[in-house]
């Protein structure tokens, strides 16, 4: 028996074009499945860090009068996700929010927004030293990071500018 026949098919069964095509189209499915399939999510190991004291500076922008009045030194801050205790606010500087604008000589100026303000929050916190990140709770706390607070009275979104840990 040969492989190929005199009508073109491989051992008498498939055209020899046919088969090219179908392991083409079956090499296009399992690579668009690996392309478009979620990647693997990276599960921390269970390590456990030093527990320590630190000082994390946020900063709130863009907040409403009735959030920088919500925010009181003294208050406890809880993940909103998770409701895990974050830290207790021990300063507060409140200035207002200002955007970069041209002015009629075309120089670049900061005003102020009206009614808009940056709350610049210190906490104190609890937190746990481990090879791969500083953990408040259940948060992973990195500068540049944004997380989203609540106490009893407010809720907000925070950007983490500073992490010391003693």
């Amino acid at each position: 028996m040969k492989i190929i026949n005199e009508k073109g098919k491989l051992f008498g069964i498939i055209n020899i074009v046919d088969l090219i095509v179908l392991v083409v189209i079956v090499l296009l499915i399992i690579g668009g499945t690996k392309l478009f399939r979620s990647p693997e999510i990276e599960v921390e190991e269970d390590v456990k860090g030093e527990q320590k004291e630190a000082l994390i500076t946020l900063e709130v922008e863009n907040a409403e009068k009735f959030i920088v009045d919500g925010l009181v030194v003294g208050d406890n801050l809880y993940n909103d996700e998770k409701e895990t205790e974050f830290g207790k606010i021990i300063d507060k500087k409140t200035e207002n929010q200002k955007e970069k604008i041209k002015d009629s000589d075309g120089n670049w100026v900061y005003r102020d927004i009206p009614d808009s303000y940056k709350v610049i929050l210190t906490i104190e916190a609890k937190a746990e030293d481990t090879p791969k990140a500083i953990r408040v709770g259940d948060s992973a706390v990195r500068v540049g990071g944004e997380l989203v607070l609540k106490n009893k009275k407010v809720r907000m979104a925070a950007r983490v500018v500073e992490v010391k840990v003693e």
